[in-house]
């Protein structure tokens, strides 16, 4: 992403993973992504039709975050019925089927695995997300990227998932720079 005066906006390349996480019949495949003629997948822009990121709450993300919290409660019949909500306006029309889960766990996966689909390039969320995740071992992600040649690695819990204290805050206060 791009910093641009006044705020941070740019090209936002995909994740092949993610972009083909999607179901051709989900409209958020198209409305969110475009291809920028080279094979690459950028995103698309925001709610505003711009590339300035929107990092404000809405009705997607209220769903999502109750859906979540009613699996892990282990009420996976509400979980569902709060995406299957969120879903049947995501689909084109007649092409949408509800989701179903045998158990809170399952629905849980269904619930994150949407999150991811449903909130890309929205503010910091997938940071947050991925630093609360990680501390459950059945969700656990290390991230990997190839960029010219040079492969990156962050796996869970890595002290690299904390910010940096901006050094003029470390010389003003004697505080310890966060471990990197």
């Amino acid at each position: 992403v791009e910093t641009f005066p006044y705020g941070a906006g740019g090209i936002g390349y995909v994740d092949t993973t993610l972009y083909n996480s999607y179901d051709n019949n989900d409209l958020r495949k198209s409305l969110f992504y475009t291809s920028n003629g080279t094979g690459q997948i950028q995103f698309a822009g925001t709610y505003t039709g711009s590339f300035y990121n929107f990092c404000g709450i809405a009705t997607d993300e209220i769903y999502l975050i109750r859906a979540e919290c009613l699996a892990r409660e282990g009420n996976y019949e509400g979980a569902m019925a709060d995406i299957n909500t969120l879903l049947s306006n995501r689909y084109k029309t007649g092409t949408f089927h509800p989701l179903t889960a045998g158990n809170a766990d399952e629905a849980l996966r269904i619930v994150l695995s949407e999150r991811r689909k449903e909130l890309p390039f929205r503010g910091q969320l997938r940071w947050e997300d991925l630093r609360r995740l990680n501390k459950d071992k059945r969700f656990e992600v290390t991230l990997q990227r190839i960029i010219d040649g040079t492969t990156y690695t962050l796996p869970p819990n890595d002290p690299r998932y904390v910010y940096p204290i901006p050094d003029n805050e470390i010389q003003y206060s004697n505080i310890q720079q966060n471990p990197r």
